[in-house]
């Protein structure tokens, strides 16, 4: 009893001072991929979430609601098989010279504070993890959550995801 209504005044106390969405977990990530056209990376992040096909991954459950190549944005969704869960994802490419910024955001549909990495693994997994275009560099803005650097620990911790 205690325990759900400090809670209840913790969550209210986000809500507050962060708006409604400090109760989903959420990420957003810049990604600059070096010497590459943002053109090919849009139609790479539009047929991997098309076609989402790494069998490692167990919850590879995307869904395409629009993209838009004059813009270069795109959105789609991401549901977990067990719950159904959804997330929200947000595209956005700007050419910058020879390179291409790749901005990624994923948030929880559901009250969530933590999310064990899972919007993190929304945004990597279609958009970089089997993308031949090698990221450059790499800037988090809102992503409490996330695995280390190292490839292999990516890998292991977005298989889930």
């Amino acid at each position: 009893m205690v325990a759900r209504l400090l809670l209840s005044v913790i969550a209210l106390m986000c809500c507050v001072l962060y708006g409604q969405a400090a109760l989903h977990a959420h990420c957003a990530v810049l990604w600059t991929f070096d010497s590459s056209k943002c053109a090919d990376n849009f139609d790479f992040v539009v047929g991997n979430i098309k076609n989402f096909s790494i069998p490692e991954v167990r919850e590879g459950n995307y869904t395409l609601v629009s993209a838009d190549p004059n813009a270069m944005v795109i959105t789609a969704l991401h549901t977990t098989p067990t719950h159904g869960y959804v997330d929200d994802l947000t595209f956005s490419l700007k050419q910058d010279g020879a390179n291409c910024q790749l901005s990624g955001a994923s948030q929880s549909r559901p009250v969530s504070l933590y999310d064990y990495d899972t919007n993190f693994c929304n945004l990597w997994n279609v958009a970089v993890r089997t993308n031949t275009n090698k990221v450059g560099t790499e800037k988090f803005g809102s992503c409490p959550f996330h695995p280390s650097d190292d490839f292999d620990a990516r890998v292991k911790q977005c298989n889930q995801y």
